[in-house]
This record gives C-alpha cells, structure tokens and sequence, in this order.
C-alpha cells in the first residue's frame, strides 16, 4: 500500500489500483503552475508550490518500482488495464497474471525453437 497505489497479489495475478492517482496528478499539476506563474506576480509562491511538489513527489517514488512491473508485462502482453487515470471512482486498475515457473515463456524460451533452415 502506497500513497497513491494499492497492491493485491493473489495466487494466480497482482492487481495494482491507482486509487489517488487524481490527487497525484492535481498536487503536481498545481504546484507546477503556481511555481511558474505566481512566480512571475508574487516572489513568494514558490512556498505554496513547494509543499504541493512534494507531495507529489512522494506519491511518485513508490510508484516506480510497480510502474517497472507493469512495463516487463505490457512487453508480454500480459495486462490487463480498466478504469480512468482521472476518476476517484472508477480508478486505473492494471491485473498482471503471474506465470508459472514450470511452464516457459513464449518470448525468452530461445532454447526449445528451431534452428532456420538453410
């Protein structure tokens, strides 16, 4: 459980929910414009978008490790993807199947296809 996503690993797949990612998106994108444009009529609004970027920095680093996960199985072709990057009520929920070890990948099993003929 992060700030922003939440993790359910089960037996047969990993479902990560962006649950706050609206909230993310908002700090971020708000911090960005006050940081640019309040700068230019107030000197002090940097001490406004300070904590909002930060905020939205710490949403973002945990994200990064489960962000990797989803990338390595879009790759396969694994995903499954639903909901809306923007909605607190319906959020974007990735379902990632887990493969089972006895059984090799289609993309990394080099070994079990055939040589081209000549």
């Amino acid at each position: 459980m992060g700030f922003v996503i939440d993790v359910d690993e089960n037996a047969d797949r990993k479902t990560i929910r962006y649950t706050r990612y609206p909230l993310f998106m908002w700090c971020l994108i708000s911090g960005l414009a006050v940081g640019i444009f309040g700068e230019q009529l107030f000197s002090w609004a940097w001490f406004l978008a300070a904590p909002l970027l930060a905020v939205a920095l710490a949403g973002a680093v945990p994200c990064w490790k489960y962000n990797g996960e989803v990338k390595r199985a879009m790759r396969d072709g694994s995903v499954r993807v639903s909901g809306s990057k923007w909605s607190f009520s319906n959020p974007l929920t990735i379902e990632i199947p887990k493969t089972k070890s006895s059984q090799p990948s289609s993309a990394g099993d080099v070994a079990t296809r055939a040589a081209p003929e000549k």
